[in-house]
């Protein structure tokens, strides 16, 4: 009698079901490896926005301290508000007429060339002609 199909014996039941588990485990590893890859990646660049909010923080607390100053009530109340401080004077500048200079003389326009009666070619061959020499 003729065997067609191979006897299956533990050993190689258990090499076929090993090589199963390896290869799951091998498939949930580098499964992980991405998901680690991933999240290194967004917690970069978390990071630098954090970087970037702690600058924005930090212009924006010496903004707040100098609107808070002395100097930019003083600032803001002689700017925007026209007041001023007691023993200060104001003087007013008045706009200076602007002199008027004498108009520039206009060149006059020279006629225009008398109409040649010589014809078309003939103008052409003498404008060549001219250059030409």
């Amino acid at each position: 009698m003729h065997q067609r199909f191979p006897i299956i014996t533990y050993q190689r039941l258990a090499l076929i079901l090993m090589l199963f588990v390896v290869t799951y485990f091998a498939t949930r590893f580098s499964a992980t490896v991405v998901a680690n890859h991933r999240l290194d990646a967004r917690e970069a660049a978390l990071a630098l926005h954090v970087k970037e909010l702690e600058a924005t923080n930090q212009s924006l607390k010496q903004d707040l301290e100098y609107d808070n100053s002395r100097a930019y009530a003083e600032y803001a109340a002689r700017n925007q508000l026209g007041l001023m401080m007691p023993g200060d004077h104001v003087i007013r500048v008045a706009a200076q007429a602007a002199v008027e200079a004498p108009p520039t003389p206009t060149p006059a326009l020279a006629p225009p060339p008398a109409r040649s009666t010589a014809p078309t070619w003939r103008r052409w061959w003498y404008l060549f002609a001219q250059s030409g020499s």
